[in-house]
C-alpha cells in the first residue's frame, strides 16, 4: 500500500488536485484484512487534517466496512468508495463471512 502523509495530501490539494482519496487498508488480492479499529486509526487523522483545512475538494474514502464509512462521513468525507460493491457487511451480517477479495 502506498502511504501519502496528510501534509502531502494538503499540498496536492493546494496545487490543484481534484480530490483526495484516503484508504487505510490495501485492496490488492491476498492482502491481510485490518481490524476496524486499526483502519479507523489510519484514516480518521488524515480526514480530520484535510477537513480542518477547509479542504476545497471532495474527500473520498476507500473502505468496505460500514462503521468506517459512517465515521469518515461524520468527520468530513464526502465520497465513500465501497470496494466490495456493498457486499461485505451484507455477507458478514448474515453469517456468510468470506473473503472480500474472492467475492
Amino acid at each position: 500500500m502506498s502511504i501519502v502523509p496528510s501534509r502531502t495530501r494538503i499540498e496536492m490539494v493546494e496545487q490543484g488536485a481534484g480530490s483526495s482519496d484516503v484508504g487505510g487498508e490495501s485492496t490488492r488480492p491476498g492482502a491481510a484484512a485490518l481490524p476496524e479499529d486499526e483502519e479507523l486509526a489510519r484514516v480518521l487523522p488524515v480526514i480530520d487534517r484535510l477537513a480542518s483545512r477547509d479542504c476545497a475538494v471532495p474527500i473520498s474514502v476507500d473502505t468496505y466496512k460500514a462503521a468506517v464509512a459512517r465515521a469518515a462521513i461524520q468527520r468530513g468525507a464526502t465520497i465513500i468508495n465501497d470496494v466490495s460493491g456493498l457486499q461485505y457487511d451484507a455477507r458478514h451480517g448474515r453469517g456468510g463471512g468470506g473473503d472480500r477479495r474472492r467475492a
